[in-house]
């Protein structure tokens, strides 16, 4: 079986981005991936576009904002408690080729 490797990514008021990004991580040939994108408490609207994506990948949603490093243990944490063998941090405006 093939390691479930978890993309994780932080958002910050910039959904479309973000949305992007996970599109682009999406078309990837490794079999097992999860994408997390853990939310650090932007504005509602920004938020609700990005719960919209919710079937791409896990949305996260932290109540205050921990900056780029405490977004990514969020992440971190959620995959580990979830399985992942491998965890990867990839900014949210990223394109993955």
């Amino acid at each position: 079986m093939v390691p479930l490797l978890s993309v994780i990514a932080v958002n910050y008021n910039s959904a479309e981005h973000t949305i992007e990004m996970v599109k682009s991580a999406r078309n990837s040939l490794y079999p097992n991936l999860q994408i997390i994108i853990v939310d650090n408490c932007s504005q509602q609207e920004d938020y609700e576009k990005l719960a919209a994506a919710k079937d791409l990948a896990v949305i996260l949603r932290s109540d205050k904002n921990l900056g780029f490093s405490g977004g990514n243990n969020i992440g971190l944490r959620y995959a580990q408690a979830h399985g992942a063998k491998y965890a990867m941090l990839l900014n949210n405006d990223t394109a993955v080729e």
